[in-house]
């Protein structure tokens, strides 16, 4: 658990290896050694976990990030 938020280790990889090596879902995936469809189900805990939601005409990737880094959960 970091800032009150319950992340599990997995999804910490997700962020770090998507927001801080730049990688793409697909590429997160065989590092993972998981399904993509898994990562995409990750993405959705995360986010939920976050309090971030899609509205029209956002990226919701930026969203998280951003809330991600405002929480310190990564750099």
């Amino acid at each position: 658990m970091r800032n009150g938020l319950e992340i599990k280790s997995e999804w910490l990889e997700l962020l770090t290896l998507a927001f801080e090596e730049g990688l793409q879902d697909r590429t997160i995936a065989q590092r993972m050694q998981i399904s993509e469809r898994t990562v995409r189900n990750y993405w959705t805990k995360v986010q939920d976990v976050l309090g971030v939601y899609p509205k029209p005409g956002d990226n919701i990737r930026i969203k998280t990030e951003k809330r991600a880094r405002e929480v310190g959960i990564i750099d």
